[in-house]
């Protein structure tokens, strides 16, 4: 009976880490991947052409090759979120931005005429959602839940090997 509760609560705690991804982290995790240069799986996140649009030749690129990357606040729009975001190379190159996503993927990629219209947090634009205060508060109640389950069933183990053993 208490494995099955120990097996509730563990499947319990892997469905609740399976949740959509945001935007803003898909973006980002593709940029990132793209500066893996061929060790990237940018594919992982977008179209093969999308990458090559952006950064070409990015597969023979060194990886760390870019020196920064930064994404904004995601826009919802009818095509998808559309995040905006600032890459600078190590060579100095600015590649400025919009990055449409829909369902974890990014499927479009704006590199507008004016760049200055792509604001990212460091030129003042949107921050990012983070977590607020409820969530933190739910996973420092999670975290003392699965510790008190994991003391219980270390004690029950405890009894049982202390009663087989001989004396």
């Amino acid at each position: 009976m208490r494995r099955c509760i120990v097996l509730a609560v563990a499947v319990a705690a892997l469905a609740a880490c399976d949740a959509a991804d945001r935007p803003e982290g898909t973006v980002e995790r593709w940029l990132v991947s793209l500066n893996q240069g061929a060790a990237g799986r940018p594919d992982r996140f977008a179209a093969e052409a999308l990458s090559d649009e952006l950064l070409p030749g990015w597969d023979e690129r060194e990886p760390g090759d870019l020196d920064l990357i930064e994404v904004g606040r995601a826009v919802p729009t009818q095509d998808g979120d559309r995040v905006p975001f600032r890459i600078v190379t190590t060579e100095g190159e600015v590649i400025r931005g919009w990055a449409t996503t829909q369902d974890g993927t990014v499927v479009a990629v704006e590199r507008p005429e004016d760049p200055s219209e792509i604001r990212v947090p460091s030129d003042g634009g949107a921050r990012p959602p983070g977590a607020g205060g409820g969530a933190w508060l739910l996973a420092i109640a999670l975290g003392v839940v699965v510790a008190a389950l994991a003391f219980a069933v270390v004690g029950v183990i405890d009894r049982r090997a202390t009663r087989r053993s001989p004396a």
